[in-house]
């Protein structure tokens, strides 16, 4: 066999070998690049913990900006309201986690298929002084044969998208990144709500509401309904935030919130475009505590001490005025936006609360 024979065979060989590399692992040999059963970002395993800001775009323009701060993550979209941290560490985390599974297209004219074209999610995880860390467009979830989603992705120094494990859920809208939870206090707190036009009182059964002041011949509604305004205005849950402290607008409803041991709760609801919006005031009156008959009587003097509060009023703070003061400082000069069924919850007409009259028979 001659030498030209022999080195066309040996480089026939070669590319052979070359292509079935890129075939079986869908790497380009040519380029730094993951293979199967790899780390997406292998690099993380020594800066993840160097992470602090993290951006999401979409279209060539950013979205989100998550910052690391000294009191944790936050939306800087939303004038720095507090990040979800379960969802910031959803991320950080699969993104540290993620494993490459199965190669897929390089072709850019089919990258639509998979939601790698420019609906596409751009994520950067960024150090200190945007120094960055890891890169990676984010295309379409796909369900697994195990049950557990994959997701497609493409990095720049890829030569093609990848199928890969452990991508959570994301958003490009700065609200859906947001703590949704304002606050919670205990129900069994609160003696009324007065929504102006009526009041829910405090009923015999724990936990629920009745109407007060009912006209002859009516009848007071009891039960879940009644109780619904009681579980959204002690337990706030949000679907987004605005910073604004006195809107232009009248309030379409204001509600306020009276407890047995002090704290009473100031809300008003404003309608901007389509959405409803909560403004959130609290305060303390001590003197609630002194004049409650069973109270007075515990104590000899005008202080009521927390040993006293906590025998008399289950579910209070010990200290009622440090409890409105942070309630205060987390919600002063906030609008929330309230999602379609809370609104109607707190909207609701006076005669949504008493049992319709039965027919007379004749």
């Amino acid at each position: 066999m001659s030498e030209k024979l022999t080195n066309i065979l040996g480089y026939t060989t070669l590319i052979a070998l070359l292509a079935a590399i890129w075939v079986l692992f869908g790497e380009d040999p040519t380029l730094e690049q993951g293979g199967r059963g790899e780390k997406l970002f292998p690099e993380l395993e020594a800066t993840i913990d160097t992470v602090s800001v993290i951006r999401i775009g979409q279209g060539g323009d950013d979205k989100v900006t998550l910052l690391s701060g000294d009191t944790g993550w936050t939306v800087q979209e939303r004038n720095g309201y507090a990040a979800d941290p379960a969802k910031v560490r959803d991320i950080l985390r699969g993104l540290f986690q993620s494993t490459r599974r199965e190669p897929k297209t390089d072709n850019q004219d089919r990258m639509d298929r998979i939601g790698l074209d420019e609906s596409a999610l751009d994520v950067r995880l960024l150090a200190a002084a945007e120094t960055p860390l890891a890169t990676v467009k984010i295309g379409t979830r796909k369900e697994g044969a195990t049950g557990r989603s994959l997701t497609y992705v493409l990095k720049k120094e890829d030569s093609r998208s990848w199928l890969v494990s452990d991508i959570p859920e994301l958003s490009e809208n700065p609200a859906w990144w947001i703590v949704p939870d304002v606050y919670a206090i205990d129900p069994d707190r609160v003696a009324s709500l007065d929504f102006g036009r009526y009041t829910l009182v405090r009923a015999d059964t724990p936990g629920d509401m009745i109407l007060s002041e009912i006209a002859q011949g009516e009848t007071a509604k009891t039960g879940y309904q009644v109780s619904e305004p009681l579980r959204v205005l002690t337990s706030l849950q949000v679907e987004d935030v605005q910073k604004l402290s006195n809107p232009i607008v009248d309030p379409v409803t204001s509600i306020a919130l009276t407890t047995f041991d002090g704290l009473d709760i100031d809300f008003a609801i404003y309608q901007l475009e389509e959405s409803f919006w909560l403004q959130v005031r609290p305060s303390y009156d001590p003197a609630k505590l002194e004049q409650d008959a069973s109270v007075s009587d515990a104590v000899s003097d005008a202080a009521v001490d927390a040993e006293t509060v906590a025998q008399e009023f289950p579910g209070a703070p010990q200290d009622g005025a440090a409890e409105a003061a942070e309630l205060t400082a987390d919600t002063a000069g906030w609008l929330y936006k309230l999602s379609p069924a809370d609104a109607v919850v707190l909207l609701r007409d006076r005669s949504e609360y008493v049992e319709a009259a039965a027919p007379e028979q004749n």
